[in-house]
């Protein structure tokens, strides 16, 4: 294999850089600093503790062993180290100081000079091998998606990536989350790879879990050895506290209890906007919801039927519910500002309009139809709404609340008709169409099942080519399939909000999956 040149991470990017630009900020009034490469920690450290109030305790503190949340992931963007990491939505080398191009296949990576774990031991090129074996093993999300092939350590600084075939936007994978760097021999010390979900190996992050009392905290601490010399933790010390209760969640940020809270309503957050001391902060715009529709559903294998349930559903009463004026109907999908959207109905989104979609059933041959929605407690509102809006087409919704681990068994099992789901298009590259790829049908959450239909097969296979033209041409018309074809139908915008302590500076929101990195927090 010979090497071609070495590139800047910017342009390896393509796609993804282009899709990931845009950082969430707060309102006006807030003093959270949000997103910027450029944030140090503090100018001293201390030891103080930084509270986040989560809205769940993780279920595993590494995804080793292919399990993780949202919480879970969380923690990892201040624990765990990755070879390139998002700064202000773009990425940025981390472990890895660069790498070259050797074909359209095949990336040799340079590990940085002086990278240690928390207790002062080396990264080498066979840990970040042993890591990424161990998620593609395991069926992590991420690796399925990162198709790799092969990946050699050549020497202790060096490691040569090889895929299956050409994935567009590959390189943001190495900074997500769910896949840090570990060494085997920090993971065989806790107990082996399933013993590391509860004992988290030592990281080579910014921060290093400390202790894990079940059902009270989490605590993690400064890791004195991060490779950055210009990163400087402020807090010795950050614990997340996990509050399913979005309101008790925002009275610990009133009260001083925490100085974050995750995921607060929007009613909370509109309520913030005149508050001295607490600061509402929007930290993802990119994400929508949707309806998504199993095509492999005897109900719904018909378009004219689920073109039916798209006149049906009331988008503008979930924004209404949902953002509270913050947001907007939404197409589905991608959100306008993805690079590659385009309006497939006038104006974005079908109106609501219960008669047509009682004339498309009929024309279909359907009547009283009942179709399963199975949701989460959070989705509620939203399931009701639908249901609701349905009811007046004659169709009958019935709402299953599910527990997360039910709701995830059932979802990759294709037991639903509907889902309510979000996508977010800094997961929706061609490499990651997890909802409607045949390949990851029983793997991912909300699929829409097409497997068997091969127009769509070739569309994505077409939207993972290296040249860019066919990769746009390609998206344009799976967008027209999926979208035109009412397997995902819009429902609107998703905002998501955050309280924190006022005079606490440095939530860093520009990460890949919308989530938050609160390492670089710090007092102003």
């Amino acid at each position: 294999m010979k090497k071609i040149t070495r590139r800047s991470f910017l342009k390896a990017t393509g796609i993804l850089t282009a899709a990931g630009i845009l950082s969430a900020c707060g309102d006006s009034s807030s003093s959270v600093a949000v997103g910027s490469s450029s944030i140090a920690a503090g100018p001293v450290l201390t030891d103080e503790t930084l509270v986040i109030a989560l809205n769940a305790e993780p279920t595993a503190l590494t995804a080793l062993n292919g399990t993780s949340t949202e919480a879970s992931l969380i923690i990892a963007e201040s624990t765990g180290g990755s070879l390139y990491e998002y700064r202000d939505g773009e990425l940025s080398p981390s472990l890895a100081s660069g790498y070259d191009v050797v074909d359209e296949t095949h990336y040799r990576f340079h590990l940085r000079e002086g990278i240690h774990y928390a207790d002062g031991t080396p990264v080498t090129a066979q840990d970040v091998v042993y890591s990424y074996n161990c998620y593609a093993a395991s069926g992590n999300t991420s690796a399925t998606y990162f198709n790799m092939d092969e990946l050699v350590a050549e020497d202790d600084s060096t490691v040569m990536i090889a895929f299956k075939n050409y994935v567009p936007g590959w390189l943001g994978l190495l900074a997500e989350g769910s896949m840090p760097i570990f060494s085997q021999a920090n993971v065989d010390a806790v107990g082996g790879i399933e013993a590391a979900e509860r004992n988290a190996p030592v990281g080579c992050g910014r921060y290093n879990v400390s202790e894990w009392k079940s059902g009270e905290y989490i605590l993690i601490e400064r890791n004195e050895n991060y490779w950055d010399p210009e990163y400087a933790g402020y807090y010795k010390y950050i614990k997340f506290i996990g509050i399913a209760d979005a309101s008790s969640r925002m009275l610990a940020v009133q009260s001083g209890d925490a100085n974050l809270a995750y995921r607060i309503s929007t009613a909370d957050y509109v309520g913030l906007q005149a508050s001295p001391d607490v600061d509402g902060v929007i930290y993802s715009e990119t994400a929508l919801y949707n309806l998504i529709c199993n095509c492999a559903s005897e109900k719904l294998k018909d378009k004219k039927v689920r073109e039916a349930l798209a006149y049906a559903t009331d988008a503008a009463a979930v924004n209404a519910l949902i953002n509270m004026g913050t947001g907007k109907v939404a197409q589905g999908l991608f959100p306008e500002s993805f690079p590659y959207y385009h309006e497939v109905f006038e104006g974005g989104h079908l109106p609501y309009d219960p008669e047509k979609a009682k004339e498309l059933l009929a024309q279909a041959g359907v009547s009283n139809l009942t179709l399963k929605l199975p949701c989460l407690a959070g989705n509620k509102g939203v399931a009701t709404i639908v249901q609701e809006s349905m009811r007046k087409a004659g169709i009958t919704v019935e709402i299953e609340i599910c527990e997360q681990s039910v709701y995830v068994q059932v979802a990759r099992s294709g037991e639903y008709d509907l889902q309510i789901g979000s996508t977010d298009y800094r997961m929706l590259q061609p490499n990651c169409f997890n909802q409607f790829s045949p390949d990851m049908v029983g793997k991912s959450i909300g699929s829409i099942r097409l497997a068997d239909d091969e127009a769509l097969k070739d569309m994505v296979k077409r939207g993972n080519s290296s040249d860019e033209a066919t990769c746009t041409k390609a998206m344009s018309e799976i967008i027209d399939y999926v979208v035109g074809g009412f397997c995902i139908i819009g429902l609107c915008t998703q905002g998501k909000y955050c309280a924190v302590t006022s005079g606490i500076e440095g939530l860093i929101t520009g990460t890949r999956m919308s989530y938050i990195d609160v390492s670089f927090m710090h007092k102003v």
